[in-house]
């Protein structure tokens, strides 16, 4: 769970290749009127979580004819070292830009900053939609952050070299996922830091759903005493039960606040 964290911009580059243009070399005049725009947003990438999609490319052609994609080359940056990365995936989502049921079309743990991903992958409608994404270690250094970068897109129609600067994402964690112990959705998160250095975040365990009230919702408090890097079990500190004899789902609690007294080290939830 990462709601507190709010994407700041997203940066889109648009770069339209044309036969003859001064961003295709002599051996790539078979490309025709494409067109391939990557987009990075600024968000956490984030421990715990199977994929973190990092980069969208879209390659657009003007009409549609079968292409072979043959290779797409990467570049890893940023302070975090690579053995905080335990694979670097690549996706095609179709013709969708939205990173839904995404196919797997190559995976590579890396072990140099230049990554190739080697295809034999079919493009035969107007649109292709590539992610890149990321899966980090369980240990890797939240003081750390990472970026990537696509160097050129080979296809049996040439190639594509995107000048795109990398965007930095710094690490975060996953603290409670969907379906998590049980539990439908993790929802309102709090956080905050007692005087002693421990970081505490409250936040709704709504398990039957995902809905407001009135259902069966409790409250969830996590503590970490090493500044986030690693969390102990999940405990529940609010839960009405059969509360006046309703049922849980008539019976819930949400949207908890957490107050922190600096001075007496009282903490108000």
């Amino acid at each position: 769970m990462h709601s507190w964290t709010r994407p700041s911009f997203c940066r889109t580059v648009a770069i339209t290749l044309l036969a003859g243009a001064s961003l295709l070399t002599s051996a790539q005049l078979g490309l025709a009127a494409v067109t391939a725009t990557v987009r990075q947003s600024v968000h956490p990438v984030l421990i715990r979580k199977d994929r973190n999609p990092l980069a969208r490319i879209v390659l657009n052609a003007s009409e549609a004819r079968d292409v072979i994609l043959k290779q797409v080359t990467l570049s890893l940056s940023g302070d975090a070292p690579l053995q905080d990365l335990e694979l670097v995936e690549l996706y095609s989502t179709g013709s969708r830009e939205e990173f839904t049921e995404p196919r797997l079309l190559s995976s590579v743990a890396p072990k140099t900053p230049l990554l190739k991903f080697d295809l034999e992958s079919p493009i035969t409608a107007t649109t292709e939609v590539l992610w890149i994404s990321v899966r980090v270690a369980p240990t890797a250094n939240l003081t750390h952050s990472i970026a990537v970068r696509c160097d050129a897109i080979t296809t049996t129609d040439g190639s594509l070299t995107p000048e795109v600067q990398p965007v930095s994402h710094h690490l975060g964690v996953a603290l409670r996922q969907h379906r998590e112990e049980g539990v439908h959705t993790y929802r309102i998160p709090a956080l905050g830091t007692s005087p002693k250095g421990t970081l505490l975040c409250v936040y709704d365990v709504r398990r039957r759903e995902g809905r407001d009230l009135q259902e069966d919702i409790d409250i969830g408090l996590s503590r970490s005493i090493d500044g986030g890097q690693t969390w102990e079990p999940m405990s529940i500190i609010m839960d009405m039960g059969t509360y006046n004899g309703l049922p849980q789902e008539l019976n819930g609690c949400s949207d908890p606040g957490l107050i922190i007294d600096q001075q007496t080290g009282e903490i108000f939830v």
